[in-house]
């Protein structure tokens, strides 16, 4: 991602290494990919009423899969002419191979301290998802148009229910009392998202007690 196509620029820190790299490098990338786990969504944009993974919840999804894996995320900020720029780089800890350097000019509606730490927190989430190539799942934009139910919103719902370990009579109760349909089969993107909040409060309430 380089939204102002600024040259890509070489991590002097890091340790470039020829073809065996690479490919032990794309070995872990792929092995990473299939081990992240769903992103649930935790936060709620009052702006726009979707809800949305924070940069904890992030973490939580991607951080055992890169780890495991032998990689590890590279993040730094660096002042240009243009304005203050966010780098992120994917680097295999073994062999110091690297991926491609990811750019993005970070954009702060203020030049205060506060701007500056919203948009390092907003731009680190896009960037990591961006170097990992994970979809954002209706993120701080608007919600999607389609009236069927996602494979990310199905994907949720099935983490929140192994979360609660719920039997299928408490499930089926709980999808009626959230949405009026007794099976997910039957949703559709509105549904879901009904159901995702019931789920994800009985969550919150069940780790309060």
């Amino acid at each position: 991602m380089n939204p102002d196509n600024h040259p890509q620029q070489e991590n002097p820190d890091v340790k470039y290494v020829p073809v065996n790299g690479r490919i032990e490098y794309l070995k872990a990338f792929a092995a990473t990919q299939t081990a992240v786990k769903p992103m649930l969504r935790n936060k709620t944009n009052d702006h726009f009423g979707n809800s949305y993974a924070d940069l904890d919840a992030m973490y939580e999804s991607i951080e055992e899969a890169v780890i495991k894996n032998g990689l590890v995320i590279e993040q730094w900020t660096e002042e240009r002419d243009a304005g203050l720029y966010l780098l992120t780089q994917l680097v295999h800890v073994e062999t110091g191979y690297a991926g491609k350097l990811s750019t993005c000019k970070l954009r702060m509606g203020k030049n205060d301290m506060p701007a500056v730490g919203s948009g390092l927190t907003y731009g680190r989430r896009q960037q990591v998802m961006c170097v990992l190539q994970l979809a954002p799942k209706d993120d701080d934009g608007k919600a999607t148009m389609t009236k069927d139910m996602t494979g990310a919103q199905h994907q949720q719902i099935t983490a929140f229910l192994k979360k609660l370990d719920w039997t299928m009579d408490e499930s089926v109760e709980a999808s009626e009392a959230a949405t009026g349909k007794a099976s997910s089969k039957d949703y559709d993107y509105a549904d879901a998202e009904l159901f995702i909040k019931h789920l994800e409060t009985k969550v919150k309430e069940g780790a309060a007690q």
